[in-house]
């Protein structure tokens, strides 16, 4: 498997040096995951003030909204324990809390888009297929920009354990 970070042998683990490398690596998976999530969020947004907000939009919006937070945090927390941060134990719920947006994927792909096309292929119309693929794409985009966060985590947590 190939890593994700680019670590150059001179460089001492944890400092600031590796910071922002690790900064810098994270920085485009991030963005997209991010922007994708907002994206999400402006749909369920402009879906609810079509047709009314009901608990599924209420649900993906919120969903949304905390995802923002969680990928954010994510991919800060992975800098800051490249810096060397001395507070490792509260490290832990922002690493749980990448599961959300994981979740949020999982649900636009498998029941927004997958399951939805198959409902589209008995009575095919533009107006149901649309939609569904949207969210099948947008899903699959959000889950593999999180797994890219999570590969560069993978990294980072291998180098401050060192050479086993």
């Amino acid at each position: 498997m190939p890593e994700a970070l680019d670590i150059p042998e001179d460089m001492r683990v944890p400092s600031m040096e590796f910071g922002r490398l690790v900064a810098t690596s994270g920085k485009s998976a991030c963005a997209w995951a991010l922007v994708v999530v907002g994206v999400i969020f402006a749909i369920s947004l402009v879906t609810a003030l079509q047709r009314g907000l009901d608990a599924e939009l209420a649900i993906l919006m919120g969903l949304a909204l905390i995802s923002l937070a969680a990928v954010w945090i994510y991919n800060f927390v992975g800098v800051l324990m490249a810096a060397g941060t001395p507070r490792q134990r509260w490290l832990v719920v922002p690493t749980l809390a990448i599961m959300l947006p994981y979740l949020l994927g999982f649900y636009l792909a498998a029941y927004r888009g997958l399951w939805h096309l198959l409902e589209t292929a008995r009575a095919f119309t533009w107006q149901e297929f649309a939609p569904a693929m949207l969210c099948l794409m947008l899903g699959w985009f959000l889950i593999s920009r999180l797994a890219r966060l999570v590969a560069i985590r993978q990294d980072i947590d291998a180098a401050l354990r060192g050479p086993e």
